[in-house]
């Protein structure tokens, strides 16, 4: 089956524009511009709204457990474009997952989306996926900790793609706040990250160190007159780089190849 002409339009629209422009990149309110052209989907249903005081961990779990239960084609598109572009990533894993998974019994991205493509394709039950996700978010604190940022971001699209299946948008369709924009598309995001960033940095080194951040802060509100004795900072982490012709690579290839990859593939599920 064909993608609908208001998709096609949608993606013909913007590979135009990417082309175009500058810095080859689609901003988030235009990708948010695209998935509307899917149609209705989780993206447009109201979150859970109970704050901290009425939290309820089982009703939260039925909520988006309900959601999933009753995804539309859409919410498969959405779904398997994340998977789509977290293995379009995959290759940075692979090639230095040796030496990474020597550091721990760490879960490899191949298996986090494992679970997911078998959770879409109704292989196994929403409670097993998300038992096995909450397994997964100490490797991918590790990974981050002690693999260059493209790496770190492939595996996090991984995580993020299966995060999106099970969550939908904890913060839905994007806001501007100031200057920032709150929510949006993680599970795109970390495969273009991953695609397009350079760091030159030793692995794990590209982060701020948290120590440093917590004692800075101390300095400045007065909360101590000195660091610690014998403290010292870490070098600043060398800023991080990105090509702007893998950045179009990725789009071209994201609208021309994924999105319809990503139509066939919800058929399929929506049919199974």
């Amino acid at each position: 089956m064909k993608l609908p002409s208001k998709v096609q339009a949608s993606c013909v629209k913007f590979l135009a524009a990417v082309r175009y422009e500058p810095a080859h990149d689609i901003k988030i309110e235009d990708r948010f511009s695209i998935y509307n052209s899917f149609g209705p989907s989780r993206i447009h249903h109201p979150s859970y709204t109970k704050g901290c005081g009425d939290f309820n961990h089982l009703d939260y779990f039925q909520y988006i457990k309900d959601e999933f239960l009753n995804s539309n084609i859409n919410d498969y598109i959405l779904s398997w474009l994340a998977v789509i572009s977290a293995r379009y990533v995959l290759p940075l894993v692979n090639r230095v997952w040796p030496q990474i998974s020597e550091k721990g019994e760490l879960v490899s991205p191949q298996q986090i989306l494992e679970v997911a493509e078998k959770l879409l394709r109704k292989d196994i039950t929403f409670d097993a996926a998300y038992e096995q996700f909450d397994e997964f978010y100490w490797s991918n604190e590790a990974v981050s900790k002690s693999a260059t940022y493209d790496v770190a971001c492939a595996f996090s699209s991984a995580y993020s793609a299966l995060e999106f299946i099970l969550y939908g948008l904890r913060s839905r369709p994007p806001f501007v706040n100031g200057s920032e924009i709150i929510g949006g598309d993680i599970f795109i995001f970390n495969a273009l990250e991953a695609y397009n960033s350079i760091d030159r940095n030793s692995p794990g080194e590209y982060q701020v160190k948290e120590s440093d951040v917590i004692i800075k802060d101390f300095l400045a509100f007065r909360i101590i007159e000195n660091p610690p004795p014998g403290y010292q900072f870490s070098n600043e982490p060398i800023p991080i780089e990105y090509d702007v012709q893998k950045r179009l690579e990725f789009w071209e290839w994201w609208l021309t190849e994924a999105i319809p990859q990503a139509w066939e593939l919800a058929q399929q599920s929506i049919s199974s």
